[in-house]
């Protein structure tokens, strides 16, 4: 089955996001128009299954300003995390919290303890922690995601290490307290 390239630019830059954070997934336009209320994306996992995806720009109030303290992330304070423990380069996407005006104050616990639970991590031998994942957490993993970390990759770094966040994800439920590493 052929993988078209979504037309729209919003959907676009949802098809990078999701491929950046999830190894292995297609996204694929889906909607050609041939009949009316069809999705916009097919998402393509490795395993075989298929999921249906729509993207809108147009979302109610509370979905809005949360998107908007979300692009508090692409502010050179809150997109990246400086590292100090850390010696891998990771790409750290949270957990959105239920209520907008929860973002800004979460984001400044995240800059606060994150080099610190990843750095616990990569002492635990782990490179990554991800949102499917099946097996039970270890104890950085699991102080991750009180943290509200849903998926965070890491890699070697070349030449230095670096801690990058993505914008927090809408479908994640809130993460508990957040425990120290």
């Amino acid at each position: 089955m052929e993988c078209r390239q979504p037309r729209r630019e919003e959907e676009r830059r949802v098809k990078e996001l999701l491929e950046a954070i999830y190894p292995g997934l297609q996204v694929c336009e889906h909607e050609d128009g041939s009949r009316p209320k069809m999705h916009d994306l097919d998402l393509r996992w490795p395993s075989g299954r298929i999921e249906a995806m729509e993207v809108t720009s147009a979302a109610g109030g509370e979905v809005s300003a949360m998107k908007a303290a979300a692009h508090d992330l692409l502010k050179p304070q809150f997109a990246t995390v400086q590292p100090v423990k850390v010696r891998r380069a990771w790409l750290v996407a949270l957990g959105a919290k239920p209520h907008w005006q929860e973002v800004r104050p979460h984001l400044e616990e995240v800059h606060r303890q994150l080099d610190e639970c990843l750095a616990a991590l990569e002492a635990e031998g782990l490179p990554y922690v991800y949102s499917w994942q099946t097996r039970p957490l270890s104890k950085a993993g699991r102080a991750l995601r009180d943290l509200g970390v849903a998926t965070a990759i890491g890699l070697a770094a070349d030449p230095d290490p670096v801690i990058f966040l993505l914008p927090p994800r809408l479908e994640e439920v809130e993460p508990a307290a957040a425990s120290q590493c």
